[in-house]
């Protein structure tokens, strides 16, 4: 949303508002931030920004804002943030009916949205190249942890983890787009920070250690995938997947059968399971006996596919 604002000259030039949730929240009009200094009115926009476009009832950001025991007075209390929102704003931003509110802005004002439209756009590009570029855009709009000193109600805090676990996805993808144009020791420092983050994302493990291999440092890539298997045995009681551990065996494995083993095409026995559920990755990783193929589906319906085939080396 566009709105008028004096200039110097006295004549109107138009206000360009936008939000930024990846990270502390913000608010800037052509470029400047606007502090908003209180929290429930920081909270009230957070949860206004994530249901943009919608109209949202009383009731429920009553409900987010005072989820254990609203008071008396909530529905006043409301009504004057939205007043102190309304002045920051604009009345033309944000909108007042008998059922509730609506923060009238387009999506493109939004970070986040901005964040989900990239990252859609380069899983759709086939070029390793263009794909990590394009996830890389996106990946550059985090400032922080999502929605950062904003007081966390039940839909902010599961909005928060589910943008968090969409930009670790991204970054795998990325990584992985990285990896396939050959990329691996400029690669290891942001994985080993990522891992120290999320050290159960078996992914990642996945990706460390095949970094680690190609910049030379096969004794490293073998800890690495070790590490992880101590880290589920230990607070889970859970062996490391096949497909990873599978990595052990492979320590007496003469360095010349490696060659571009990642790189290789996708073997036709399991090309139909690509077509079917859709590609977003496989690992082809040589074992002793041949090669131990990984596919995984969509995220919507994830599934893994193992089979032992020949190397072909």
């Amino acid at each position: 949303m566009e709105r008028n604002e004096s200039s110097a000259s006295g004549r109107p030039r138009a206000r360009t508002l936008s939000f930024q949730l990846l990270g502390p929240l913000e608010i800037r009009s052509n470029g400047e931030a606007i502090v908003l200094v209180r929290q429930m009115p920081r909270t009230l926009l957070a949860l206004l920004l994530v249901r943009a476009g919608e109209l949202v009832s009383t009731n429920w950001l009553v409900d987010e804002l005072w989820p254990d025991e609203p008071p008396e007075s909530a529905r006043a209390s409301l009504q004057n943030f939205v007043c102190r929102l309304r002045k920051v704003l604009g009345a033309d931003v944000l909108l007042t009916s008998v059922e509730g509110y609506r923060l009238n802005v387009r999506l493109e004002q939004i970070d986040t949205v901005l964040f989900r439209r990239a990252v859609a756009a380069g899983r759709a590009l086939a070029a390793p190249r263009s794909r990590a570029a394009r996830l890389r855009t996106g990946l550059a709009l985090w400032r922080g942890r999502a929605l950062e000193g904003v007081s966390r109600t039940p839909a902010l805090e599961l909005e928060a983890s589910l943008l968090q676990e969409q930009r670790t996805s991204a970054l795998e993808d990325a990584i992985d787009a990285e990896l396939q144009l050959g990329y691996d020791v400029e690669l290891v420092p942001e994985l080993e920070r990522l891992i120290a983050d999320e050290p159960y994302r078996e992914r990642l493990r996945a990706q460390l250690g095949l970094a680690l291999y190609r910049s030379g440092r096969q004794q490293g890539a073998l800890d690495a995938l070790r590490q992880r298997g101590g880290h589920f045995s230990a607070n889970w009681g859970l062996s490391p997947a096949r497909r990873y551990a599978t990595w052990s065996e492979r320590s007496s494995i003469k360095p010349q059968n490696w060659r571009h083993w990642d790189r290789a095409p996708l073997p036709t026995i399991i090309r139909a399971h690509r077509d079917r559920y859709g590609d977003r990755g496989h690992e082809l990783l040589p074992t002793r006996d041949g090669l131990l193929a990984t596919f995984h589906g969509p995220a919507a319906a994830w599934r893994t596919f193992s089979g032992r085939l020949s190397a072909g080396f």
